[in-house]
């Protein structure tokens, strides 16, 4: 009998190195492809063994680094035939490039519930938009 299994992918721009002033290609390059095993290894290795993933995108960068940041992401997933779905985290909706510390917490739920819907909202609305969902 076989077992069934559900691969899910965290996949976003990392805040270490957007918060270390590094520029937005570098940001992007060291999040997406850190050390030659990332995305694109990851989702060559899924396509190699006919394995299907969701990978789980938070869209909340483009609000700082601009939508291409987000698409680079977003775009090749689809291209693999792999799912994209939501995952944010709200310290992005604060951030700024010209001060990069922290812009409020990492995680959703320290949010009262009426800012978790607007950025749950907001964060749909900019992944529907790069995925073409």
């Amino acid at each position: 009998m076989k077992t069934p299994v559900l691969l899910t992918i965290d996949t976003e721009l990392v805040w270490r190195h957007y918060s270390a002033g590094l520029d937005i290609a570098d940001v992007i390059q060291r999040s997406i492809d850190p050390a030659g095993v990332g995305l694109r290894y990851q989702l060559d290795l899924l396509g190699r063994h006919g394995l299907k993933a969701c990978f789980f995108v938070d869209p909340m960068p483009a609000l700082v680094l601009g939508r291409a940041a987000v698409r680079a992401i977003v775009a090749p997933i689809l291209a693999a035939g792999q799912k994209v779905q939501l995952h944010l985290h709200p310290n992005w909706a604060g951030a700024t490039l010209d001060d990069r510390r922290v812009a409020g917490g990492f995680k959703l739920n320290g949010c009262p519930p009426e800012r978790q819907r607007a950025l749950i909202a907001e964060a749909a609305a900019n992944l529907l938009y790069e995925g073409r969902l």
